[in-house]
């Protein structure tokens, strides 16, 4: 199946394999993911956490797992222009001193 879902900015994702959400229930899974990011871990070594948990919970199967979390948009896009502005602004004082 196909689903359209809208995350809010702080929500995240998970999409797993059974060999991860057949041996990490759920709840455990949103600890997981929230002491983790509290922690200030980025989503591929929490993605390496929950796959360390699911292996050690007795999971024999393969185990994959994605973590998507949304930003605030103002973020990169105002990151964006201030690089985009820096750039520009090089640009132009380059040129005047050629």
């Amino acid at each position: 199946p196909v689903r359209r879902l809208r995350l809010l900015p702080g929500e995240c994702l998970l999409l797993c394999s059974d060999g991860l959400h057949k041996f990490v229930e759920d709840t455990e899974l949103v600890r997981i993911i929230a002491a983790a990011t509290r922690a200030g871990a980025n989503p591929e070594a929490i993605c390496r956490i929950l796959v360390r948990t699911a292996q050690e919970n007795g999971s024999r199967d393969d185990v994959s797992a994605v973590l998507v979390k949304r930003h605030p948009w103002f973020g990169a896009t105002l990151g964006y222009w201030l690089a985009l502005a820096l750039a520009t602004g090089l640009g132009i004082l380059l040129s005047f001193r050629a």
